[in-house]
């Protein structure tokens, strides 16, 4: 990930093998994160957006993370990844200086389970151990083929896409207006102009 130029990961021309390399092995929500951040890094290139202006919010905690950050640039420790799990296939990239960002959201007909509806019943089987050779070296095949089939369809057929105007996080930390203690913005609950931390949310009464 290091070698590669800012032009490279601005206009989205690495390799779906790079997101491969850098997870570990091939997946359909890696494949969705992929696409997502090729597409969106397009459109960024096309807005004159730098590498450090760049601000990535997902709405999942999986797979599709990964793809995020060999593609972007982002990531958590930059503070320009923010991870907000709802359990959506939902990617927002944001230009920090003026909120201009491109909203992509899978259309429920690529999910995995559609396009492979015995997917999920074979992994499981699989990582529990009682997958026979011919059943795991088939489960590899239906995978690629589904990574295949995302990746080789329109991105308009794969996603819902809209352009949006966001407020990006803070890049610093600030202060939870309840218990008075640092928090991390992304992590925080907005509340008019002032933030909430997440125990204080929790908190019975307040």
């Amino acid at each position: 990930m290091h070698g590669h130029s800012d032009r490279e990961h601005r206009s989205g021309t690495l390799p779906f093998s790079s997101a491969v390399r850098f997870h570990g092995h091939i997946c359909p929500g890696l494949a969705i994160g992929y696409y997502a951040s090729h597409i969106a890094m397009r459109w960024l290139y096309a807005e004159q957006a730098t590498a450090g202006e760049i601000v990535a919010i997902a709405e999942t905690a999986g797979c599709p993370l990964d793809a995020i950050q060999v593609i972007t640039g982002c990531t958590v420790g930059k503070g320009n990844l923010v991870i907000r799990d709802q359990g959506r296939l939902t990617f927002t990239y944001v230009i920090r200086k003026n909120g201009k960002g491109l909203r992509i959201s899978l259309m429920p007909g690529f999910s995995p389970e559609k396009l492979d509806p015995g997917l999920p019943d074979l992994q499981e089987k699989v990582g529990r151990g009682e997958a026979t050779l011919e059943e795991s070296a088939d489960l590899q095949l239906r995978i690629e083929h589904v990574c295949r089939t995302i990746l080789e369809s329109p991105g308009e057929q794969v996603f819902a896409i809209r352009e949006v105007v966001v407020q990006t996080p803070a890049k610093e930390p600030i202060t939870c207006s309840r218990c008075g203690k640092p928090v991390d913005p992304a992590r925080a609950r907005e509340a008019g102009d002032r933030y909430i931390c997440q125990p204080c949310t929790r908190k019975k009464g307040k």
